[in-house]
Formats: structure tokens, C-alpha cells, sequence
């Protein structure tokens, strides 16, 4: 359970004769490049300390461009330094193509023109124009709000660029081109952060602003232009109800195809090679899957994978430029994942690789979505680990709120926290609280400015839930997070000092004011204007922080951090432990040093784990029993 996993993801090379893969090592995430007939690596890409291969895309037969992102450790969201690298499926021709380091950049043979203080961002790889992508491009320059982002063709093996147009507005930046690279839609905001949403004008670079529907949007997903580029599909957000649109420019008018107003709407399904759309799939709990074309030689595909594999997730990650093989990815709650090449003619799946090869989903423990009601009757999703799934047990439970909090959202996944733990005989609980990304706009705004308030209560009502329905015993409950997961950890067990046996707090937040100060987010003014949007003033922050409340603890704590940690400071375990002691209150501590957020060395997250297990064992009772072997 310590481990970490082998593979990220893999997406298959235009002619399928590469198998492109993400692989995290250490504190890198590196690409490898297999060559699929022999099975063998031909190239590799690894960058430094800290650096990461975030997504990666193959722009033509033999090249592969990747995006760098950069993380504090495992529990921090990694975030894209707006560089752009090059590289060959053999390895060579390794070429920084765009970012602030140029010449200088990564070791590579980069030419001096390739830097420029500015974000890149991919908009479409162009598979079939093997010299170009098109990219978006934000200048540092122009404005400390990013005003007037490009778009831009990027030769990806020189890094030379040429202006396609200017979007008006403001980062964030979004566009669709269709086959033969012509940008059809484009959104951004303006200075007060409303989307606009824009198509090209009559005139060579101009833009036409789009009026939807429902007024202007308060989020806008792009999703992609039909074959014949007479249509663009996307996702809006207004008002709290989203909806799947297709706007087509042969008739200027705009098509729901589904609209709710109960969260997301779900993720469209297009055909490998017409680009129709044929469905949708949804997930607000397990994913279920809508067809709207049942003929289609695609849907019939696709649900004839998804009955050969059961109930597991099947993702399909690419395709050949002639869609004749596909690359999958399956999962499941016990399973961490498989990648299948499939033919598309024939309907074959053949075994790639695995996320963890080492993991034995027969030896795992199932996990069931739920869902309750709050005290103020809002419908909340999670799920349940646990080997008696939702009969009456009444055993030891740990709720395990997720990090982020915003934008993040549990899944009905592989969960190496919530396997571990029930692996000991613990039931492991895990909600989507209002404030999580996944539901809608109007269900993660929610939580803006309640973290310690309205989003503790949506923890709390689901223990109740628990142990109303007979799942838990009401006198062995602990809470156990990272992240902003640890921040609800002590928040909890302050709020609910009788609820909870003892509590766990894991690189966790602990005084919200010092935070906003320290920490890396901090640094940029794109970062501070999100902690006051999401957190408030400094009152709004004293009041919903834990060492604010510890007076009213109960549970005794353990406390675990990396020295070296830039996204929550060590300085906040500190802080937590002086007002622990201030108090007389019980706790136990575990420093690591030179981890940041999260743990990169996999025998200090074994070490963390052994201590978890510990912990809870020491307050709950629970049996220890040794770890499942394959």
C-alpha cells in the first residue's frame, strides 16, 4: 500500500507503433516510450528534482510533446510551469520548445528564441500536421491579470511560432479547432471573472461574442468540433444548472442535448473516427454510461468492452489516427488499473501494463457508493469502504475527507488509504462535502469561506449517517487526512469533541491566517486572490481555525509533516503542537525530514502508515492483521 504506482497513464502513437507512458520515480514523474511490438523501451524523458511529465501528447508518428508541472509532494495538486518539451519515440531530438528557461532550459540542445517569459498550454497536438501543434499562450507582460491571451501554431521540433489570433479578455483561456487546425470556439474571462464565449467573426481575426441560453455562464467546458468543423459540443454552467450544448455555425443556433440541475451533467461520448456524439457518461457515483446512438459501430464497441469487463471503469486514453486500436484504461474500486490496446475491428483486448501490477483486486475490499442527507436536506456522495459493505456491524470507522478541497472530488477508485485501513478491519469512509469539485458549480461554491462551518457539518452529519445506519459503533469513530484533509481532522475533532476517538492530521492546515501568509500559494497574486476568495479575511480565518478551538478538543492527535514542505508549512504542525501543549492536550508526533507535501520516499510513507495503523489500533481496538499478498 506504500508503493507507488508504476504507471500513470499511457496514450498510443498515431501509426500504433508506440505506447507513450507516464511513470511516476521519486519525486519525478518521467515519460517512457515503448516500442509495442518488442515490448522494450526506446526513449525516456526525466526532468529535475520536483519536475514532472503532467500530460504529454504524440503530434506526430515518431514525436511526442509533454507539458512540466511542478509539485511540493504527493499530496500537493501539481500545477503547469507553461513549458512545452519535445522528444523522439527513440529518445533523441530531445528540445525544450517553449518557457521561461530557454536556452538554459533542462539540459536540452534549446535555441534562444524559445524563451519567453509567458505560460504555454496545448490546445490541439495537430496529429496530422506532424510539424505543428496549436498552443495557447499567456505573456507574462502584458498585464498581472494575463490580459489578451494567443493562440498560436508551435513547430514542435524548432519551438518556432506563428500568431494565429488574439482572444479578447483574460486567462483562464480555452479553444477548439477541428481537423484541419482551424480554431472554431474559444472562451475567457473578463476583469470581473465572467466567461465569455466567442467564435471567429466574419473578418480574418476578429471575434464574435456567443450569447447562450440561461445568461453568461459560470463555467464553460470545451469539448471538441465536429468532423466537418459545423459544430462545437461543450458543457456550460448557469445558475447551478449545467447542460451539454452543440452550437452549430451553419444555423448560428445552439442544441441541449442534456441539462440538469442536480450537479454534473456528464462527460460526452464522441465515435473514434466521425466525432458524433453517441452518448454520455456519467459518474456521480459509479460510471454509467447513455447512448443516444445505439447503431453507431462505436456504441456497440464500447458496450461490448464494458460487458467483457464487467463493472470496472473502462477509459479509453487515445487512439490511432485511423482509430483501428485503442488504448483503455480499466479500473475499479479493488482495482488500480490496466491498460488494454484494443483493436476496433475485431474487438480484442491484449494486456498492456498496470498501474500496480503487485496489487491482487480478489484480495481487496469493495467500495460502496452512498449518499445522505445533511441537516439543511442537501443530497451528499461518498462511499463506503468496508468487508461488510452497508450491513449492520457497528464496527470502528475512520472518515477520510479528501484533500484539495476544491475541485477535488472522491471517486469510485482504488484508494490506497481507504484499502489499507480496511484491510485491518476498519470500515473507511469517504464523502464528497460541499466545497469538492465534481457536482456542479453552485455544489463546490458552496464551501467557499465555510471550511471550518458548513463543510464540518457535511462531515459530521455523515458519521451520524454511519452510525444511524448501524455501519458504525458511535464509541470508535476516528478522523484521519491529509491536506486540507488534516485541516478537517482537528476541525472536526474541535467542533464534535464527543464524536470522535482521536484524530490524525497528515501535512494538515492548522492556522488558516498564517497559512495565507507562508505559504507557496502566497507567493503569486493569482494565488493570494484564491485564498481570499475561498477563505475570507483574517477574522473569517482566526474563527475557522482548528488551534482557534483546541480548548475544546477531546480526542488526542497524531501529528505527521515533512520538514521541507512549501504548500503548508512545517512552521503549522508547530503551531498545532505549542497550542496542544498550551492546553494540556494529548498527542503524538512524526516529523520526516526533508519530505514535502506528501511522501516521495516510499519508506517513509510505509513508516507514516505504520504509525497510522498503530494509532488507530491503540484507539479504536481494531485487530491488526498482516497486509494482503498476491
Amino acid at each position: 500500500f506504500a508503493r507507488k504506482g508504476e504507471y500513470e497513464n499511457a496514450k498510443i502513437s498515431p501509426t500504433g507503433q508506440y505506447l507513450a507512458a507516464s511513470m511516476p520515480k521519486g519525486d519525478q514523474t518521467m515519460l517512457g516510450i515503448i516500442d509495442v511490438k518488442n515490448r522494450k523501451v526506446s526513449g525516456a524523458l526525466r526532468f529535475t528534482r520536483g519536475e514532472h511529465v503532467n500530460d504529454f501528447w504524440w503530434v506526430g508518428p515518431e514525436r511526442v510533446v509533454v507539458s512540466i508541472a511542478t509539485s511540493f509532494g504527493p499530496l500537493d495538486q501539481a500545477y503547469l510551469t507553461g513549458e512545452l518539451y519535445a522528444m523522439n519515440a527513440d529518445g533523441s531530438q530531445k528540445q525544450y520548445l517553449f518557457g521561461y528557461r530557454g536556452a538554459n532550459g533542462l539540459g536540452s540542445r534549446a535555441l534562444a528564441e524559445t524563451m519567453e517569459y509567458a505560460w504555454a498550454y496545448m490546445l490541439d497536438p495537430l496529429p496530422r500536421e506532424p510539424d505543428w501543434a496549436l498552443i495557447a499562450v499567456i505573456p507574462w507582460h502584458r498585464s498581472s491579470d494575463l490580459e489578451a491571451p494567443l493562440i498560436e501554431r508551435i513547430n514542435v521540433y524548432t519551438g518556432q511560432r506563428k500568431t494565429v489570433t488574439v482572444v479578447p479578455g483574460y486567462h483562464p483561456l480555452d479553444a477548439v479547432a477541428d481537423d484541419t487546425g482551424r480554431v472554431r470556439m474559444a472562451y475567457s474571462r473578463d476583469k470581473d471573472a465572467n466567461y465569455h464565449l466567442y467564435v471567429p467573426a466574419d473578418t480574418r481575426e476578429g471575434w464574435t461574442k456567443l450569447a447562450l441560453p440561461g445568461g453568461a455562464p459560470d463555467s464553460i467546458d470545451l469539448h471538441r468540433s465536429s468532423a466537418d468543423g459545423n459544430s462545437v459540443f461543450l458543457t456550460t454552467d448557469s445558475g447551478g444548472v449545467t447542460c451539454l450544448r452543440e452550437y452549430r455555425f451553419d444555423t448560428a443556433s445552439v442544441k441541449s442535448h442534456r441539462c440538469s440541475d442536480a450537479g454534473r451533467v456528464g462527460v460526452p461520448v464522441f465515435g473514434f473516427d466521425d466525432d458524433r456524439l453517441i452518448g454520455m457518461r456519467h459518474e456521480m457515483d459509479k460510471p454509467e454510461y447513455e447512448f443516444f446512438d445505439p447503431g453507431h459501430p462505436d456504441t456497440r464497441l464500447r458496450q461490448s468492452l464494458q460487458k467483457a469487463f464487467g463493472e470496472q471503469r473502462v477509459f479509453v486514453t487515445s487512439t490511432t489516427l485511423d482509430a483501428a486500436q485503442i488504448v483503455a484504461r480499466v479500473d475499479a474500486d479493488r482495482n488500480p488499473g490496466d491498460f488494454f490496446m484494443v483493436d476496433r475491428l475485431t474487438k480484442k483486448a491484449e494486456y498492456l501494463i498496470s498501474a500496480r501490477s503487485w496489487i491482487d483486486p480478489a484480495s481487496m475490499t469493495p467500495s460502496t457508493p452512498i449518499t445522505y442527507k445533511t441537516r439543511d436536506g442537501a443530497t451528499i456522495h461518498g462511499y463506503l469502504t468496508a468487508k461488510a459493505g452497508l450491513k449492520t456491524s457497528k464496527g470502528p470507522l475512520v472518515l477520510v475527507p479528501h484533500g484539495g478541497p476544491h475541485g477535488i472530488r472522491d471517486q469510485w477508485q482504488w484508494d490506497s488509504w481507504a484499502q489499507l485501513l480496511a484491510s485491518r478491519g476498519y470500515s473507511v469512509l469517504q464523502v464528497n462535502y460541499r466545497g469538492s469539485g465534481g457536482f456542479g458549480e453552485a455544489h463546490e461554491q458552496a464551501g467557499y469561506r465555510k471550511w471550518g462551518t458548513l463543510m464540518q457539518d457535511d462531515l459530521t452529519d455523515a458519521v451520524r449517517w454511519a452510525i444511524g445506519a448501524g455501519i458504525a459503533d458511535h464509541a470508535r469513530v476516528c478522523i484521519f487526512g491529509g491536506s486540507y484533509g488534516g485541516y478537517a481532522a482537528l476541525m472536526s475533532a474541535t467542533r464534535e469533541p464527543d464524536l470522535y476517538r482521536c484524530a490524525i492530521g497528515m501535512a494538515g492546515v492548522y492556522d488558516l491566517v498564517s497559512q495565507s501568509e507562508d505559504s507557496d500559494t502566497a507567493e503569486s497574486r493569482m494565488g493570494r486572490k484564491y485564498l481570499d476568495r475561498v477563505l475570507g479575511d483574517d477574522a473569517l480565518k482566526t474563527e475557522q481555525s482548528p488551534i482557534t478551538h483546541i480548548a475544546r478538543l477531546k480526542a488526542p492527535v497524531l501529528i505527521v509533516h515533512g520538514t521541507a514542505d512549501k504548500r503548508v508549512p512545517f512552521s503549522q504542525a508547530k503551531q498545532l503542537r505549542k497550542a496542544l501543549e498550551k492546553n494540556g492536550k494529548a498527542y503524538e508526533w512524526l516529523e520526516f525530514s526533508g519530505e514535502e507535501h506528501g511522501f516521495y520516499d516510499d519508506k517513509n510513507n510505509e513508516a507514516f502508515l505504520t504509525k497510522v495503523l498503530e494509532f488507530l489500533d491503540k484507539h479504536l481496538g481494531a485487530p491488526a492483521a498482516p497486509a494482503p499478498q498476491k
